[in-house]
């Protein structure tokens, strides 16, 4: 009787660990293996058209800040600085997680319909070039 117990319980266990595998490769067939993004822009969408001042709300993670916080530029089409700022952290940010941030950018007005970006900077402490990261969303003015 012990030995049918345990043949069930082994044949059980193989069965679970089959369908787990395949639950994974389905999942990295629809998914793939992509990285997951080291930011998310909630507010403004790429491509936006935005007016001063402007409200930023996202996650992203908590590496990208450094007591806090992480710099934030609005540059023209042209890559010239109009303004910068720093996004705040909405939470514990000495995490590998995301944290909410909210950011609040105000800028002199610009020509109507012209196209700028706003780059989210890792903050960098170090000056090390290999801890630098950015992202830049498409704006509308």
């Amino acid at each position: 009787m012990k030995k049918i117990v345990v043949t069930i319980v082994f044949a059980v266990t193989i069965l679970c660990v089959y369908f787990l595998v395949q639950g994974i490769k389905k999942e990295e067939a629809q998914y793939g293996n992509t990285k997951l993004p080291e930011i998310i822009v909630d507010s403004p969408r790429s491509g936006s058209v935005i007016q001063s001042p402007l409200m930023i709300r996202g996650k992203v993670k908590g590496s990208w800040f450094f007591e806090a916080v992480f710099p934030i530029v609005l540059k023209d089409n042209e890559g010239k600085e109009i303004t910068s700022s720093h996004a705040r952290a909405e939470g514990e940010w000495m995490t590998e997680g995301y944290v909410p941030f909210s950011a609040e950018l105000l800028y002199p007005t610009q020509k109507r319909g012209e196209a700028g970006f706003l780059v989210f900077k890792r903050d960098n402490p170090s000056g090390l070039p290999e801890n630098d990261a950015s992202v830049s969303i498409p704006v509308i003015f």
